[in-house]
């Protein structure tokens, strides 16, 4: 009997100290897991902040396109404004 129990209290004890050291590593698994995704949120963070400036400055860029293009179609409009206020010369008569 005190053999029983003594065999018991062992048994309560590994059971009391397997349940402690499961405890610390599903603590220890909590923590990494809770820098993992703090990193995570970071790069994700980072990785709109670019796509955000990424998409201004794409923006600009057809914003100074469409200027581009307008300005082109501004000068093809004066030169064939200018082409059509020139004199016309006659032929050079062939010799």
């Amino acid at each position: 009997d005190r053999q029983a129990a003594q065999v018991d209290k062992r048994a309560a004890r590994q059971v009391a100290e397997a349940e402690e050291r499961a405890t610390a590593k599903v603590a220890e698994a909590e923590e990494r897991a809770t820098v993992r995704v703090a990193e995570a949120q970071a790069e994700r963070d980072k990785a709109l902040m670019q796509l955000a400036m990424e998409q201004m400055r794409l923006s600009d860029l057809r914003e100074q396109m469409e200027a581009l293009r307008l300005e082109a179609a501004q000068l093809r409009e004066r030169a064939v404004a200018a082409e059509l206020r020139a004199p016309t010369t006659p032929p050079n008569p062939a010799p």
